[in-house]
């Protein structure tokens, strides 16, 4: 995951540029000269905030030094600075969860996936681009607003497999309740306001006080049991 995505243009001059904290040692380059940067870092996402504004109608590219793994990432400036936070729409929830697939000689697999989806939109950052900042709680009064778990472009994805290591969310299937909201960033880092909060795993009667919202809609995929060897 990298924003602006390659071949950008007309980019925000107050650009941030966002990336998945798994990328280290990645510079923001003009030409040849490194451009001065805070790096701030958010539920897995890293920002590389410009400490000035960029230079309108010019190139920039992304450099990961010391390793073998090449950016080839570009994206050109417009004109403009982008002031304008984006907007969300209604959340709808779409739910996974596998059964344990018994193996014989590997253990069980298991997954849960979770999207939630906002109908978010800018006024000059794609769908996409769009960062999207989870904060989770037990239930939908338990979300505190201070610190965001995770980070995801186009949706907040929650997701675990027993054989994945890779997970987003650690721990989320030994999760009785689970319930989360997002706030979205565009390209110029302004926010949204907190969208509605979705209980999305157990807490079937939880009041929803506050606001919330319970489950919108669930798809509950079962997967036959089967077993094989590896």
């Amino acid at each position: 995951m990298i924003s602006p995505v390659d071949g950008a243009t007309d980019v925000p001059l107050n650009v941030q540029v966002r990336f998945t904290s798994a990328l280290t040692n990645v510079q923001l380059l003009r030409g040849d000269a490194g451009v001065a940067v805070d790096r701030i870092e958010e539920g897995g996402v890293v920002a590389l905030v410009p400490r000035e504004l960029l230079a309108p109608l010019t190139t920039y590219s992304l450099q990961r030094l010391g390793s073998d793994f090449f950016l080839s990432t570009t994206f050109t400036t417009g004109m403009v600075i982008d002031s304008t936070p984006p907007t969300l729409g209604a959340p709808t929830l779409q739910a996974f969860r596998s059964p344990a697939i018994d193996l014989t000689t590997c253990g069980d697999i298991r997954s849960e996936f979770y999207s939630l989806t906002y109908g978010a939109s800018d006024d000059r950052t794609a769908p996409g681009q769009l960062i999207h900042l989870g904060f989770l709680g037990a239930t939908v009064d338990d979300i505190a607003l201070d610190v965001p778990a995770l980070g995801t472009a186009g949706a907040l994805v929650i997701q675990s497999n027993s054989a994945c290591p890779q997970s987003t969310l650690p721990g989320l299937m030994q999760r009785p309740q689970l319930a989360a909201l997002a706030v979205v960033v565009d390209l110029a880092g302004n926010r949204s306001a907190p969208s509605q909060a979705v209980q999305v795993k157990g807490c079937g009667g939880c009041s929803g006080a506050g606001g919330s919202l319970a489950v919108v809609s669930a798809i509950l995929v079962p997967l036959r049991r089967r077993r094989r060897t590896c």
